[in-house]
């Protein structure tokens, strides 16, 4: 066994503080996975974000399990494990969410093209140039 000087004799935190937290959280995390199924978005956010919300809804009872029920001082094979998996699950959760914002990238750049095809054709069927008037006399600062 490896002894650590000013290693905790319990676990970081109390379970009755964590848990209710960590089943707040699952919760809130539950409804937003639901709202996004259901949700009216392009399908490759909507997988990517239910994906996300699922590795979510996983970490979560994983970390307060990590927080208020292991004992790095009893159990310090265990407790590496757990913290080790909770930090690679993070790493995902985060590159899942850089995954997002790239295809958020690719949705915009594609919706822009789209609206300039359209002004295109629209210039085409309509090739008269837009007038403006010139400012009136009522515009001109006093």
């Amino acid at each position: 066994m490896i002894v650590v000087l000013g290693a905790p004799s319990g676990p970081i935190a109390p379970a009755w503080a964590i848990l209710p937290i960590g089943f707040l959280a699952l919760l809130a995390i539950g409804v937003h996975v639901l709202a996004v199924m259901r949700s009216d978005m392009p399908p490759s956010r909507k997988r990517i974000r239910t994906a996300n919300g699922l590795l979510m809804m996983f970490t979560t009872p994983l970390l307060a399990f990590a927080f208020s029920m292991l004992n790095p001082g009893t159990q310090p094979k265990l407790f590496a494990m757990a913290w080790i998996l909770c930090v690679a699950l993070c790493v995902l959760i985060l590159g899942l969410a850089c995954f997002d914002i790239l295809n958020n990238v690719r949705l915009y750049r594609a919706e822009q093209r789209q609206i300039r095809r359209e002004a295109a054709a629209a210039r085409e069927k309509n090739p008269r140039p837009l007038r403006v008037a010139p400012p009136s006399s009522d515009d001109q600062p006093a």
